[in-house]
């Protein structure tokens, strides 16, 4: 079990991250999780450096963690995350109802960042993706038999891996459209999201033995819109 357990199957979380941030009138917000845990096996620092106790940290209500009095749980101050707005274009879509100021966007949100990985018995009754390999017959052929091989990631910042602390990406800055290398390297050291799926495509076809699938990096002639991750794999 580990980050690409799927959500909505079984009883186990991995390292859900949560973030307690103080909102306009100074109260903490934050500490909901997906679930209701039912065992809290660990709650960790953003790099699992630091354990933090149930009772000294943290109490457990429902399915929210609340703060204790003296925690060691770290709070984002509003003064961080929200700034005057000025009037600068960039900032304009994440300007707040009041007009006057914007959300900043942190590239070290993490640091504020808490990792919880529990059980649970809470049946997931939203949208649940299925099976559709049997509309890419040409493809799944491909995986089995071997062949040239593209999987193509198309997206947001998210499927970019920004803010991934093991982001090694390029993409298409949205002001300039100039294209730019995106690195980050701190714990956890996670690869961005499409680089997580690629590496367990690798595994589950290396455990089959049908070869080597390489994963070159970033072809900017692949680029029609904001941000690509194109890798291509290759099965020998």
């Amino acid at each position: 079990m580990g980050i690409l357990t799927r959500i909505w199957k079984g009883n186990f979380v991995y390292q859900e991250p949560i973030c307690f941030s103080e909102d306009a009138e100074g109260h903490i917000a934050g500490g909901q999780l997906l679930y209701q845990p039912e065992h809290i096996l660990s709650v960790t620092s953003f790099d699992s450096s630091v354990f933090y106790e149930e009772g000294t940290d943290y109490i457990r209500e429902d399915s929210r963690l609340i703060l204790t009095e003296h925690s060691r749980i770290p709070i984002l101050s509003r003064d961080i995350y929200c700034k005057p707005f000025t009037g600068v274009p960039e900032t304009a879509w994440v300007r707040l109802p009041d007009g006057k100021h914007y959300m900043e966007v942190v590239s070290d949100v993490y640091r504020w960042q808490i990792l919880v990985t529990y059980t649970h018995k809470t049946v997931w009754d939203s949208f649940s993706p299925v099976d559709s390999s049997s509309l890419l017959p040409q493809s799944m052929q491909k995986l089995q038999n071997g062949g040239d091989f593209h999987l193509v990631f198309y997206g947001d910042s998210i499927t970019a891996g920004w803010e991934a602390s093991g982001c090694n990406e390029s993409a298409i800055d949205m002001v300039t459209l100039e294209d730019y290398h995106v690195t980050l390297w701190h714990a956890p050291y996670q690869p961005a999201w499409a680089e997580l799926v690629s590496n367990a495509i690798r595994k589950v076809i290396l455990s089959k033995r049908i070869g080597l699938l390489e994963a070159p990096p970033y072809n900017g002639a692949w680029k029609m819109q904001k941000n690509w991750y194109v890798p291509a794999i290759r099965i020998l």
